[in-house]
């Protein structure tokens, strides 16, 4: 059977059915449902965050939310750059991936059952220090404009989940897939996206913590693909993804970057970590 005549329901039970511990359900008003594994210790949170209470990272958010010249100033920047996000408050990173399959709805459920369970397995494996949940489209969806190519998988993860780990994770998804007989996607982006990491994984910063703003920021998706290309996943293994978070809030806090046009943020990361002495490894 191929994806497309699959039933919302038979998606939902045969996911539950993969392993232990699987919890797949229909996300209230979207077209997606949400699959959730195990939960696990991150190392890099009993690192970054010992204790049941804030962390660095948040307890810096906060601090910065609290002063309304800070708030301002960031709210300026970004209208007159012509962002207007949605309320979005959520203590997830910010940076998420999509996994694109072009014409989804043609690809045997068997297919699409692997590539679940195999993502539940890496998101439960002591062998990396990361930790996500993700969503997958209904199958009704699969011959919708905005679904039929790209987007149709977004893993969110644990903002003290390891950047490089997570690039690691994008090399396996790309090597299950190829094994499995998918040719690399032509359609490579999705309408939202800037980069990828390979044809069937993509990236996205999408929240500005300052604000709680849920929108697309392009300028700084392209900085972070500069930055990926720079580094190996082993010299970002000890940096939490919520330190790239940090870096977008040095952007909008900057008072000497006041358009956002990538013309104008050359190599913007380095500059930014360079110039506030920022070191990525404490968030």
């Amino acid at each position: 059977m191929s994806f497309k005549e699959l039933s919302d329901k038979t998606l939902m039970d045969s996911v539950n059915k993969l392993k232990d511990g699987i919890n797949c359900f229909r996300m209230p008003f979207t077209v997606f449902y949400s699959i959730h594994s195990k939960s696990k210790q991150l190392q890099m949170k009993k690192e970054y965050k010992p204790t049941d209470g804030i962390g660095l990272y948040t307890e810096v958010i906060k601090t910065i939310k609290g002063n309304s010249d800070a708030i301002r100033l960031v709210n300026q920047k970004m209208r007159d750059n012509g962002f207007w996000g949605q309320h979005y408050d959520n203590d997830e990173a910010s940076l998420k991936l999509h996994l694109s399959l072009n014409n989804i709805g043609d690809l045997d459920e068997k297919t699409i059952f692997e590539l679940v369970k195999f993502l539940a397995d890496e998101a439960d494996s002591p062998d990396n220090d990361f930790s996500f949940h993700f969503k997958i489209i209904e199958p009704a969806q699969h011959s919708s404009a905005r679904f039929k190519d790209t987007d149709q998988i977004t893993i969110y993860f644990d903002k003290y989940s390891s950047t490089g780990d997570m690039v690691k994770l994008t090399e396996k998804i790309d090597t299950f897939l190829k094994k499995k007989g998918l040719k690399e996607n032509t359609i490579k982006l999705g309408p939202k996206d800037s980069f990828g990491f390979n044809s069937f994984v993509s990236a996205r910063f999408d929240t500005n913590k300052l604000l709680s703003e849920y929108d697309v920021y392009p300028f700084f998706d392209l900085e972070l693909e500069k930055f990926f290309k720079k580094h190996q996943p082993e010299e970002l293994k000890k940096i939490p993804l919520c330190a790239l978070e940090a870096v977008f809030c040095r952007v909008m806090l900057s008072k000497q970057i006041t358009k956002l046009k990538n013309d104008n943020l050359q190599d913007l990361l380095p500059r930014i970590v360079n110039s506030y002495n920022w070191n990525l490894k404490r968030c």
